[in-house]
């Protein structure tokens, strides 16, 4: 498992590819209010992007518990002092792997001493993943989280 903080790149793993057991389903994409009431749809578009692209249920159960990890902590964190934004689910498979982003339009990734949770998420983030990247959304602004898994079948 690797976590780094970085800037995104356009790189071969954004470019839809072959999925497991030979099955191609399209990439998925979705942007949700930033409000708990996403988290259970943002869970249902991954399970079903699963479903399609035939990953097994342990495959399945991991990607979607970081989905929702992903997802919760841009609500909880981004929008702190400010209305809720927007929070977009990305996922685009590949050969044996598949990569999700998940991008809010908040104020960044910035220290929160007066934090709700445990401190928990991202380093389950990071055991969920077999690569990690965290850093601020395409234009500078918000931050993007990019989950890679291994879902070889």
């Amino acid at each position: 498992m690797e976590v780094r903080w970085a800037r995104p790149t356009a790189d071969s793993a954004d470019r839809p590819q072959r999925t497991p057991r030979g099955r191609s389903p399209a990439g998925r994409q979705r942007s949700f209010p930033a409000v708990a009431a996403s988290v259970p749809s943002a869970r249902s578009l991954i399970r079903a992007f699963a479903r399609d692209a035939e990953l097994t249920d342990e495959a399945t159960e991991r990607v979607a518990l970081a989905v929702t990890e992903a997802v919760t902590n841009a609500i909880v964190h981004a929008f702190v002092d400010r209305a809720p934004g927007r929070v977009e689910l990305h996922v685009l498979p590949g050969p044996d792997a598949l990569l999700v982003l998940v991008r809010d339009d908040g104020r960044g990734m910035t220290p929160r001493p007066d934090s709700p949770g445990l401190g928990l998420g991202l380093p389950m983030l990071g055991r969920l993943c077999t690569h990690l990247e965290i850093g601020p959304g395409p234009e500078g602004s918000g931050t993007e989280v990019r989950m890679h898994f291994e879902v070889r079948s």
